[in-house]
């Protein structure tokens, strides 16, 4: 334990106790609200359902409020950030949009293995615009079409429409690149 000579391993101790307090509040806040913004964008998938006259039983079967799991070997954060008929995850920018059918929509999902600057821009609207830190998710819906941006293009890992895509370009170099729905045809990567 501490002894009178060793009175800095008491604030080292202090120090590791006060991290991991810290990343805890900022793991479950994370969580929770992925799972509030999944929620939102279930229930107002419903919402849109059973307003339009011309819509059948099928979007009603599959659109289901989502609930954190109680014992789940995935994590809520990964269950509950899904909604609409096909299950694409979303974020809250795109809660807020009009819903329509998923296969309309183009979904993005971006995780970056480093902290680097990246710029997401979706049907000429720029809907991220910052610093995407380690393992982070993040989630965007577009009509057409995504510019992607980045200061490191070779630590982010990109999902459209749930495809894993190819690398934009090598680690430690910038670059860009457009998706649109032919990326979802073939292999993509190397833009600039």
């Amino acid at each position: 334990m501490v002894t009178p000579e060793q009175p800095w391993l008491a604030w080292i101790i202090a120090a590791v106790v006060l991290r991991a307090l810290l990343y805890g509040g900022w793991f479950g806040t994370r969580r929770l609200l992925a799972w509030r913004t999944a929620r939102r964008a279930a229930q107002t998938s419903i919402l849109s359902a059973e307003s339009s006259p011309a819509s059948t039983d099928a979007p009603q079967q599959t659109a289901a409020e989502p609930s954190p799991p109680e014992n789940s070997a995935t994590p809520p954060d990964v269950q509950g950030a899904t909604s609409g008929p096909s299950g694409v995850p979303t974020d809250s920018a795109s809660s807020a949009l009009p819903i329509s059918p998923a296969n309309d929509l183009l979904e993005l999902k971006i995780e970056a293995d480093k902290d680097t600057k990246v710029v997401v821009v979706a049907d000429k609207d720029v809907v991220f615009d910052g610093t995407m830190k380690v393992g982070e998710n993040h989630f965007f819906s577009a009509a057409d079409h995504f510019q992607v941006s980045a200061k490191d293009v070779g630590v982010l890992h990109l999902e459209l429409n749930g495809k894993t895509l190819a690398p934009i370009g090598p680690p430690g170099h910038s670059g860009k690149v457009t998706l649109t729905r032919d990326a979802l045809k073939g292999p993509l990567g190397g833009g600039n």
